[in-house]
């Protein structure tokens, strides 16, 4: 790197691996022999461009077979060989003589054919040049031939898309502008003289068609006397496009429509436009969230192999119950996740105020959708928790307002949510569209949830939305069909978020066919709010509040749990207490040993005296043989030998008192201290071994206890995980816990008083749910998710 700091440098690994993988998409070849595939719900025409006023007289005539009708047609034009992308690949990079020839071939393109652009057709097939897109593949080989592959580039394909843009006004104008008109010769040589301008590719025309038709067939509807060329997903949504019934508050959430510009999708590629926008991100210096790690090619953190020696100590610390979730899918209480289920639970959501990707990886049917119901429970809970700590509903909102316009009469007044309740919101993506509607449109049916009687969130909502067809009436569906309430909806393509927006705020004339199952009547969002009788907000606050008490004690006793099920699978009471039983006897050893040296001090002390009183008694008796007075006065000799002999025992009586009062000090302070120090510890070391042995049998007695009440431990030991039992019932499960859990979730919902925040609550049994504002919606391949 060229003196660059730290973040510059990833910004620079950020955008060159974000160019490398956008220059990847642009080739990305559009497979439109597997688009078009026989099938009876599908006709094909091809035309030729020799033929091309006979093909498009056959088009003009088609009717569909008795018994079928057209949902939708499209246009594939500017058709061309898989084998151009070949031979540009090979003009690229030249093919090798050695072994990865053969490997480049094996994994090489797809054969058959591709195609320039995708026209969507009106009734009369006409082109719809509302409805178009584009594959990027023929572009890049174009601009590869012409200017090198550093050329491609997000900017120079939306420049050389806005030529394009004015080529097709130019086309779109010189035909009829009605989509009922039959398709013209002139119109698709003009298209396709236009794409291969834009391309700087030119089409082989002679050796295969140059465009072909696809016309999708389904079963006629009952009742209709001629086939419906309309296809289904326009003529659901348009059923409440107009304004009949609206009121003032109706319109304020309408889609502002469209500008009256030609817009041009991208064929070929999922990921084009939102690799363009993080690119964008990067040059901006803005937050990539999620994506950053993903970038990043590795976590900064060592990755641990739950298969290797310390997986087992980290599934145990990760299934340590105070990290599990608070919020609870409202099922059964002895519904227990698997053990990798809940250690996956546990992780997302101590992800949740982080950034970083999590992947749970498993085949069809182990449980991947059902973990993450316990994870959208959690995180409706935790934003749960926030707003009950306001004291008033408009504590939600940020003072400050938005005015919106749509320039077309409408405008709204959009309150601003505070920060802290912003970042809940759950998007389900799938490459796989079926896979994300079936979730979410699986989340909302009563037979999702095991819940009280009645339990439900905008219920009579969530059933409009569900039961509304689009002629305006409503359908009976089966009890397990039957929505609890409007947690999730698909929202992805425009269709559906017209239906939604048509069924959640456009009231309809008609009402539901009697049926003495039916509890709810369909109501618009406002027609709901018009008609909410719940509990107000403070209420329903303080309930929550309490039920969360509830959640928080029982994960306390769950915690309390597993400790002390990992402390007696691993002790009996001796090696629970070794260490203490060791301090003791070291203790008592110490003890021993000073009262040895004590008593060794003593006996010195009293050696020392018994010499000392010799020494007194030598010198009363040389006392008693001192020589008379005028025998010392002459220095006799038996005088001075008198006078040497009491000198020494001074002398020695001097010597042995010093050493007298040393031992006394040593006997009577130093090893006396010594001892008592030793005598203290002792004791010290026999109240915690007694504390210890208490510790132990307390902890059983709590363990037992707790045990009784409801918890219960598959297996604590390491060992135990590959056991089937452990896998599918995991560690720690309390059917306490989940139930009070599950009263968080079944509980009234938080009632919110007048002010900017809906009021909200069904009655039921327990603590309380959750609120939420006004619905935000989150759209990203295809699924809504309120954010309560």
């Amino acid at each position: 790197m060229l003196n660059r700091s730290g973040s510059e440098a990833i910004s620079a690994k950020f955008m060159d691996v974000l160019q490398f993988w956008h220059r990847l998409e642009f080739f990305s070849p559009f497979d439109l022999d597997k688009r078009i595939e026989p099938s009876e719900r599908k006709h094909i025409i091809w035309l030729w461009e020799d033929d091309l006023q006979e093909g498009l007289a056959k088009l003009a005539v088609y009717a569909p077979p008795p018994g079928k009708r057209i949902t939708s047609a499209y246009l594939f034009a500017g058709v061309f060989s898989m084998g151009e992308v070949e031979r540009f690949a090979n003009e690229l990079a030249p093919a090798s003589d050695d072994d990865d020839a053969f490997e480049d071939a094996e994994r090489g393109l797809p054969e058959g054919r591709s195609c320039f652009a995708q026209f969507s057709l009106g009734t009369g097939f006409g082109i719809n040049f509302d409805d178009i897109e584009v594959s990027t593949l023929p572009w890049a080989m174009g601009q590869c031939r012409k200017t090198g592959l550093n050329a491609l580039g997000h900017r120079a394909y939306h420049d050389s898309q806005q030529r394009l843009k004015d080529d097709f006004r130019g086309i779109r104008d010189r035909a009829s502008a009605d989509m009922e008109a039959p398709l013209a010769k002139a119109t698709i040589l003009d298209v396709l003289a236009a794409l291969e301008a834009w391309a700087n590719f030119e089409l082989q025309r002679g050796d295969i068609p140059v465009a072909c038709v696809e016309i999708n067939l389904s079963d006629a509807k009952p009742g209709k006397a001629k086939a419906d060329t309309l296809p289904e997903d326009i003529t659901e949504a348009s059923a409440g496009d107009g304004d009949v019934g609206k009121t003032t508050e109706d319109t304020e959430i309408d889609e502002a429509e469209e500008p009256d510009d030609l817009q041009i999708g991208i064929l070929n590629s999922f990921f084009i436009t939102d690799l363009e926008a993080a690119m964008d991100r990067v040059d901006q210096g803005g937050d990539l969230g999620t994506l950053a790690p993903y970038l990043m090619a590795g976590p900064e953190d060592t990755p641990i192999d739950l298969y290797g020696p310390d997986g087992a100590d980290a599934i145990m610390q990760g299934l340590s119950p105070e990290l599990s979730n608070r919020g609870r899918w409202m099922s059964p209480p002895n519904n227990a996740m698997s053990l990798m289920q809940q250690f996956a639970i546990n992780k997302v959501i101590a992800m949740r105020n982080g950034q970083g990707l999590f992947s749970v990886n498993g085949p069809p049917g182990t449980g991947k959708t059902t973990l993450l119901r316990d994870i959208i429970a959690d995180n409706i809970v935790a934003r749960a928790e926030i707003l009950s700590r306001y004291r008033r509903a408009s504590e939600a909102f940020e003072r400050q307002k938005i005015k919106y316009d749509d320039g077309q009469g409408h405008s709204a007044t959009v309150s601003i949510l505070k920060a802290e309740l912003t970042g809940f919101g759950m998007i389900v993506a799938s490459s796989n569209n079926a896979a994300v509607e079936n979730i979410s449109r699986d989340l909302p049916k009563a037979s999702s949830i095991t819940a009280p009687e009645r339990f439900g969130y905008l219920q009579p909502v969530a059933h409009k939305l569900a039961t509304q067809k689009p002629d305006g009436t409503f359908e009976n569906l089966p009890d397990g069909d039957r929505p609890w309430g409007l947690i999730a909806a698909a929202l992805g393509k425009k269709a559906n978020r017209r239906l939604f927006r048509d069924r959640v705020y456009v009231p309809v004339e008609a009402k539901p066919e009697a049926d003495a199952r039916d509890v709810v009547s369909p109501e618009t969002i406002w027609q709901w709010r018009r008609s909410y009788a719940g509990p107000s907000f403070a209420e329903a606050s303080a309930a929550f509040r309490e039920q969360s008490k509830l959640v928080e004690e029982e994960t306390t006793k769950a915690a309390r749990f597993a400790e002390l099920g990992n402390v007696l699978a691993m002790h009996t009471l001796d090696s629970f207490v070794t260490e203490h039983r060791r301090k003791f006897e070291d203790a008592a050893r110490r003890v021993d040993h000073a009262e040895d040296e004590f008593e060794t001090s003593k006996q010195i002390v009293t050696a020392l005296e018994r010499d000392l009183d010799d020494l007194k008694e030598e010198e009363r008796l040389l006392d008693r043989q001192r020589p008379v007075w005028w025998s010392r006065l002459l220095g006799r000799p038996a005088a001075q030998e008198h006078r040497m002999q009491a000198q020494e025992n001074a002398d020695r009586q001097i010597g042995l008192r010093r050493r007298l009062g040393e031992a006394r000090t040593n006997a009577d302070d130093e090893k006396l201290r010594q001892l008592r120090l030793a005598k203290a510890t002792l004791q010290q070391a026999t109240d915690d071994l007694a504390a210890a042995e208490d510790k132990f049998r307390s902890m059983e007695a709590d363990f037992q206890k707790l045990n009784q009440q409801g918890y219960n431990l598959p297996a604590t030991g390491l060992d135990d995980f590959e056991q089937e039992a452990v896998q599918i019932s995991g560690l720690w499960h309390s059917e306490r816990l989940a139930s009070v859990s599950i009263g968080v979730e079944c509980s009234p919902p938080i009632g919110v008083q007048k002010g900017p925040l809906w009021r909200c609550g069904e009655q039921a049994r327990g603590g309380v749910a959750f609120q939420l504002a006004q619905p935000t919606r989150a759209c990203v391949s295809g699924v809504f998710m309120p954010v309560f």
